[in-house]
């Protein structure tokens, strides 16, 4: 198993678009919460239609200084939206090629983007992202994606990636904020100290929890999850509002 030593890492932004958008597409099509995104096309369409999606997500995220990391000659790949910054930024969203997005999906699909889970997004931020005398934190990172390939597996590369940025917010003293889409995942993110503040569900009534569309589906699970420096420096101190039975320490 690779130690961190082996870990290496490049960045870059607009000129990893297409390595990226490849890699995450492929690992990403049986993610929930895309095919609960592209749940308005056929199987075969939205598989077709993957490294498209992901290249004008990601191309939205480099236009907002997003930076795409991949680890270890593209074995693993990150993308982080620095403080400040957001993809869904109305100013960027026609040059990335979301109007073509949005077409693909139509109406449903926009809706299922922006306002399921869009809204819902946003206002776990305002919720938890808070100081300990609850003042709300404007700034922060976002981990938008991180895709291990197939083959790579069981290395820990996506642990470690997190990782060398948890030093970097830890120097700015900012949190790091995501949205974790399975229970994989959500456990990953845990191992690496994130806590779950929420746990969101989109597509109520309209979709299962696979993504698929369904009458009268529980929806899709989702897990809002944050991690604070102070965390690692001392786990006596507690930010924002915590759901009952869930530990800051």
């Amino acid at each position: 198993m690779s130690n961190d030593k082996e870990l290496k890492i490049s960045s870059a932004g607009k000129g990893y678009l297409p390595k990226a958008a490849e890699l995450i597409s492929r690992t990403f099509t049986e993610d929930p919460v895309i095919k609960f995104m592209l749940s308005s096309l056929s199987d075969e369409d939205r598989l077709a239609y993957m490294p498209t999606y992901m290249h004008t997500l990601l191309k939205a995220a480099t236009l907002n200084d997003g930076l795409i990391q991949e680890a270890n000659d593209w074995c693993c790949c990150a993308v982080w939206m620095p403080p400040g910054k957001r993809v869904d930024n109305i100013f960027t969203m026609i040059p990335a090629g979301i109007l073509g997005c949005f077409w693909k999906n139509g109406v449903a699909g926009i809706r299922r983007m922006l306002l399921d889970f869009g809204s819902q997004s946003d206002a776990c931020k305002q919720k938890y992202l808070r100081d300990s005398k609850g003042n709300p934190v404007k700034r922060h990172h976002y981990l938008y994606f991180i895709a291990t390939d197939l083959h790579a597996r069981g290395q820990g590369l996506a642990s470690k990636m997190i990782a060398r940025w948890q030093e970097k917010a830890l120097e700015d003293g900012l949190p790091i904020w995501l949205e974790a889409t399975t229970p994989r995942s959500r456990d990953i993110y845990a191992r690496r100290g994130f806590k779950v503040v929420e746990e969101m569900r989109v597509g109520k009534g309209t979709h299962v929890e696979s993504g698929t569309m369904e009458e009268g589906g529980n929806g899709v699970p989702l897990w809002a999850m944050i991690w604070w420096p102070e965390w690692k420096k001392d786990s006596g101190i507690t930010h924002g509002s915590q759901p009952e039975g869930t530990s800051r320490n």
